[in-house]
């Protein structure tokens, strides 16, 4: 799901995206990578709060995540 979900990030379709995003989660709730993609799926659909979110979750699994610290 992760990386279909990717796909659909690139190619621009944001409600697969988010769809897929969502699910790889909840299937790898451990894995920051998943949870960056998502937050930036919430980012451009305007999904702040949602963002943020994914951001801090991001950086619980993984403290030294660079990525995490510059979003």
């Amino acid at each position: 799901h992760a990386e279909f979900g990717r796909q659909a990030l690139k190619a621009g379709d944001l409600r697969t995206a988010r769809s897929e995003l969502e699910l790889a989660c909840d299937l790898d709730p451990k894995s920051a990578e998943i949870h960056l993609d998502l937050s930036d799926v919430y980012r451009q659909l305007g999904l702040s709060k949602q963002e943020r979110t994914e951001v801090e979750r991001a950086l619980k699994v993984d403290p030294q995540s660079a990525e995490a610290h510059y979003k």
